[in-house]
């Protein structure tokens, strides 16, 4: 199974600035959507090279 995550949200992001490559950091609601995704990649990552 393949899953397509994009990055967490940003000020800018939220804002509707465009922010390249800029890097900045997620802002609170983005740390909130990464850490949604720990189960997920825990579970991907235990069943990698199975099949």
């Amino acid at each position: 199974m393949i899953y397509v995550i994009r990055h967490g949200q940003t000020d800018w992001n939220k804002e509707g600035r465009l922010q390249g490559r800029q890097g900045l950091p997620l802002n609170e609601y983005g740390i909130q959507q990464a850490e949604r995704l720990t189960p997920i990649r825990k579970k991907s990552s235990s069943s990698a090279g199975r099949g």
